[in-house]
């Protein structure tokens, strides 16, 4: 929820770092404060925490630091969880599929390092979950 009006401009509601040539934005998520960001990077790193220790800004900001990163890692992305068996799904630099969930990695506190989730090789790409087909609605009474 923002604490000031929109103006006839609209809302400005990131600030990106121009120090850092390829600062973008990654995701944004609505939250009801009930649920677990689930957090990737590049160089293979996941941190999962609340949702609540991301503070709520009234005007344009650079955000939270979620997880430290080394010079040249970047975050790949991340997902709201509200379930112990939700997730982030990657896809790793070998073609592997895995799921950054509660269940395999413990909830800490934002701004550490994170866990090391490889010993070889990188995360490539978010997998988003693709919408599961409506199943034909049945005639009644045939």
């Amino acid at each position: 929820m923002l604490a000031s009006p929109s103006t006839r401009k609209g809302r400005s509601v990131v600030r990106l770092d121009p120090s850092v040539p390829d600062d973008l934005v990654v995701n944004v998520e609505a939250t009801d404060g009930s649920e677990t960001v689930c957090l990737a990077t590049r160089s293979a790193r996941v941190l999962i925490f609340s949702v609540t220790e991301a503070n709520i800004v009234s005007d344009p900001a650079k955000g939270v630091t979620a997880i430290k990163l080394d010079a040249k890692d970047r975050v790949l992305g991340f997902a709201l969880a509200n379930k112990m068996r939700e997730g982030l799904t990657v896809r790793t630099s070998r073609g592997a599929n895995q799921i950054i969930r509660a269940t395999k990695y413990p909830v800490t506190s934002r701004g550490g390092r994170g866990y090391a989730i490889l010993q070889r090789g990188s995360l490539d790409a978010v997998i988003h979950d693709e919408a599961r087909p409506v199943p034909p609605v049945e005639e009644v009474g045939e």
